[in-house]
């Protein structure tokens, strides 16, 4: 469908450039027969530079074929006529290339249109070569048939120039805006409001000062319509301001032609008259554009740093998080009102000073650290928790993920903070990890924890001693009392035995009515004693349970902890076995 449209869609365009060109050759005729201002190059350029590249051929085949009838319908020599069309084809081509350099395909990758940048490319690039070259060619044919040729190349070149510098910006900005806003203009409602009114206003005054500038034969007042534009730029948008350049130089011509204004100064022709006025115009264009398109920008991203700032207030006054920025030296710029329900701080109190006031001193070290690291590489999270005392109550445990933000250079200028309470996590993260290394039943430390002490007092190098006991006969305590008896002995045995321990010793339950004992610093002399201790305090132990007295006994083996903490579980389980073997209710130590 798109392609059986394009033939259709050529005519409509090299229509519309035929009758601008017409318009042009009727309105704005200079000495030279050329025109003051050509915005056919501009509207042709606009529209195939967005389209592909399919559709140039024969839209401006058809456009310049057009362009050759109406310049014979006007009575110009072949030869003229036949460089004129070459040389506006040449421009067509050379500016639509550009141009689609700019925009991209179907203009995807293209900036927007009123971008500093992009607008000095349009100007300088866009607006200025293509002319120049197309020019440069109309001479190059003409020279030979005329002795004129260089001044109607120039003539060609300015208003050419000034054509595209006129009208490509607008024409540009309007069909961005027509494609992105198509569908919502529709239900838009028109309404007035003070860019409205600016809209209208500065256009009249535009036209007021170009008047009066161009107007006044005695007094050079042309720098007038330059404040004009300035003013303007700050509160219009590109479309007006291309119509207030429209105005200027109509306004210009048109004083011009009647003799009048501060050019008749220079006692020169009109035609020279009218072309000082192009170059006016051009000078006037090439500096306010590029600023015009600045100021937008400048609009615009004030705009959305202040949508920004209203989301970021949003929800930092609305989060259960402390969101903090700090400087480079760790000074609080800014924190959120959530700093007061966590921490008890009001965040007038907390801002100007730094925020290690809020660590505690044991981890100031490591939220230092990770502040380096998160200014070493901007845009990376770094992840911290540390332990911080409220003014009222337990400390407590906080997370903080912390990102630099980096500068246009690439260099950190801040640090944004989100600080999250952990207590709970911690304080659940302490029962797991104390539940792990706990015997449930008894309370005692359990078979890993065991092993894990027993490493640490290898690594360290202290002589140790370690114990295995069983309880005698626990079986048939289970068998004739039940096991709830059985369990209530277990528990009568964790509480007798660890009386008689010192703080660094370690009871622990291996396994069913099995224990270990751990003694860091005691040889086998001083932990036979204990052990015996162990034993006989047991014998003469009564667990009571629903009216039952249950005794028990237990069987001891010892040996030395040595390199090997298997080896030493090992031999002292061996000698368990031989002390029950003998009778049970006995302490064997291993050979």
């Amino acid at each position: 469908m798109a392609f059986k449209s394009l033939p259709l869609q050529a005519i409509n365009l090299a229509l519309a450039y035929v009758a601008l060109a017409w318009v042009a050759m009727r309105l704005t005729p200079m000495g030279s027969g050329f025109c003051f201002i050509w915005p056919s190059s501009a509207v042709l350029v606009t529209v195939i530079a967005s389209r592909r590249r399919r559709f140039w051929a024969p839209t401006i085949a058809l456009s310049m074929a057009s362009l050759a009838l109406l310049f014979v319908w006007h009575g110009l020599k072949w030869t003229t006529c036949a460089g004129m069309v070459l040389a506006d084809t040449v421009e067509a081509l050379v500016a639509a290339l550009l141009m689609h350099r700019l925009l991209g395909p179907n203009g995807r990758r293209a900036p927007r249109s009123d971008e500093p940048g992009w607008l000095m490319r349009l100007v300088f690039l866009v607006s200025l070569i293509p002319p120049i070259l197309s020019g440069l060619l109309l001479w190059g044919t003409l020279k030979q048939f005329s002795p004129e040729s260089w001044h109607l190349a120039r003539d060609w070149m300015l208003g050419h120039a000034l054509g595209l510098m006129l009208f490509l910006p607008c024409l540009t900005r309007l069909q961005r805006l027509l494609g992105r806003h198509r569908q919502s203009w529709r239900a838009r409602r028109i309404g007035w409001s003070l860019r409205s009114v600016l809209s209208l206003g500065f256009p009249a005054l535009m036209t007021a000062t170009a008047v009066l500038s161009f107007g006044l034969s005695d007094r050079p007042l042309l720098f007038l319509p330059v404040l004009v534009l300035v003013a303007a730029m700050l509160w219009i948008d590109l479309v007006t301001l291309s119509a207030m350049y429209l105005l200027l130089a109509g306004s210009a011509v048109l004083v011009a032609t009647h003799g009048h204004g501060p050019l008749t100064l220079l006692h020169v022709p009109l035609a020279e008259q009218l072309t000082s006025v192009q170059v006016y115009l051009l000078l006037t264009m090439a500096c306010i554009t590029p600023v015009s398109g600045l100021v937008n920008q400048l609009r615009r991203s004030l705009g959305e740093l202040r949508e920004s700032e209203a989301r970021y207030r949003l929800l930092a006054d609305n989060s259960t998080d402390i969101i903090m920025s700090t400087g480079l030296e760790g000074c609080v710029r800014f924190v959120s009102p959530s700093i007061l329900s966590l921490i008890q701080r009001q965040p007038a109190d907390v801002i100007g000073h730094r925020a290690l006031l809020l660590v505690n001193t044991p981890h100031r070290r490591r939220v230092i650290e990770a502040h380096a690291r998160a200014l070493a590489k901007p845009g990376e999270t770094v992840l911290v928790d540390f332990e911080s005392q409220p003014l009222i109550g337990a400390p407590r445990w906080f997370e903080a993920h912390m990102r630099a933000v980096a500068d246009r250079r690439g260099k950190p200028e801040c640090v944004v903070t989100v600080i999250r309470d952990m207590s709970e996590r911690k304080r659940m993260e302490s029962a797991l990890a104390e539940a792990a290394f706990t015997d449930a039943l008894t309370g005692l430390p359990n078979r890993r924890a065991l092993m894990d002490a027993m490493d640490a007092c290898i690594a360290q190098g202290n002589p140790a001693s370690l114990a295995v006991i069983d309880l005698d006969h626990f079986k048939q305590v289970n068998d004739r009392f039940g096991h709830a008896a059985g369990d209530e002995v277990l528990r009568s045995f964790a509480r007798v035995a660890q009386q008689g321990l010192r703080t660094s010793d370690m009871l622990a339950r291996i396994g069913g009515e099995e224990f270990a004992l751990l003694l860091p610093g005691a040889d086998l002399a001083i932990a036979q004693g204990i052990c015996k201790r162990i034993g006989a305090t047991l014998a003469h132990t009564v667990t009571h349970h629903n009216d039952m007295a249950i005794s028990i006994t237990s069987s001891i083996g010892l040996a030395t902890l040595t390199d090997d903490a298997m080896l030493a579980f090992d031999q002292a389980d061996k000698a368990l076995y031989v002390a029950k073997a003998r009778g049970r209710a006995r302490l064997q130590v291993a050979a």
